[in-house]
């Protein structure tokens, strides 16, 4: 996901707006945990618009963890989810005014598609000079918010994150739902992963977009054609379908993912693999388990002395066998 993003160095020139905009909602996401000023505001106006039922409820931002890809996707999903509460909120500690809900609908005519975001470099701990000459010191309410003009995301940004929040939808799923558990999950990496990779070639695709209804304001999910999808959400989702690829269906696939989607009878290893010479090792190494297996359990049957013609067990045409297995290829 961090190559995909163009986190890496070699991946940065094949996705040069991933990492400014990753910085940008980072860097948005700890000013506004840091300022309780601006958040009690965000969060009073969630319960005003009816996203949250009272203040307690109300939800504030997510830190990304540098060490965990998936906190980069929860930054930015939680960022797009208060939105419009952080829009309104900084309408009236700056202007003292509240934006009308019309005023935030989302004007593609006056975004530039091939504007590059921002790469800010600055961060909260930042010092304010480094001259030794003493300058009259701002108030802490002004330097809030200056720093709350300088982070707040601009619409293109908004714009992105909500691409973004789609195109790591899927691998999110895939890593929450394999990662944590605390049951087998063997038999689901190649099925997860392969929709992972379906999930970065569909279109039409569903995105978050704000939108009116009389007084309300609600957030919804949109069909739109991949082609539409801002460019970082569009080289992302290219990126990251290479990278599953790579990952879990080329050579060095690992054999115990091949073992266990070959016991799994709810599965078709061909709509998975889609490889011929993946299903061949596939069974290879299936039936080499199976042999070793025996051994240990000493259960191997014995060899057949020379000349001796293995008795083979023939299947009766009518015990139900093909009939049950279309069951599980077509339920």
């Amino acid at each position: 996901v961090l190559y995909a993003l163009g986190m890496t160095k070699t991946s940065q020139p094949l996705n040069p707006e991933g990492p400014g905009l990753v910085k940008t909602f980072k860097r948005w996401a700890a000013f506004v945990k840091k300022c309780r000023l601006f958040d009690n505001s965000q969060k009073e106006f969630q319960v005003k618009l009816g996203l949250a039922k009272d203040f307690g409820s109300a939800k504030t931002t997510v830190v990304a963890n540098e060490t965990r890809w998936d906190g980069i996707h929860d930054t930015i999903e939680r960022s797009t989810d208060l939105e419009i509460p952080m829009y309104k909120a900084k309408s009236a500690l700056i202007d003292g005014n509240v934006l009308d809900l019309m005023d935030l609908d989302d004007d593609e005519s006056s975004v530039d598609a091939d504007a590059e975001l921002p790469l800010e470099e600055d961060s909260l701990s930042d010092a304010s000079s480094d001259s030794d000459v003493r300058l009259p010191t701002p108030s802490r309410e002004k330097k809030w918010e200056d720093r709350m003009e300088e982070r707040f995301p601009e619409k293109k940004a908004w714009h992105g994150g909500h691409g973004l929040r789609t195109a790591l939808g899927a691998s999110r799923a895939f890593n929450k739902l394999v990662q944590p558990s605390t049951e087998p999950t063997t038999h689901l990496t190649l099925k997860l992963a392969r929709g992972v990779s379906n999930a970065c070639s569909r279109n039409p695709v569903k995105v978050t977009k704000w939108v009116t209804s009389g007084e309300s304001i609600v957030l919804e999910r949109d069909r739109v054609m991949a082609v539409d999808l801002p460019s970082v959400a569009q080289t992302t989702r290219t990126l990251l379908a290479e990278q599953v690829e790579k990952g879990f269906f080329e050579d060095d696939i690992c054999e115990r993912d091949l073992v266990a989607l070959h016991m799994d009878v709810t599965a078709d290893p061909r709509n998975i693999l889609k490889s011929q010479a993946l299903e061949t090792r596939m069974k290879k190494v299936y039936q080499k388990l199976y042999r070793e297996t025996e051994r240990r359990l000493g259960v191997a049957p014995g060899s057949l002395r020379r000349g001796q013609k293995k008795k083979q067990q023939r299947r009766s045409g009518d015990d139900g066998f093909d009939s049950l297995m279309a069951e599980v290829e077509d339920p």
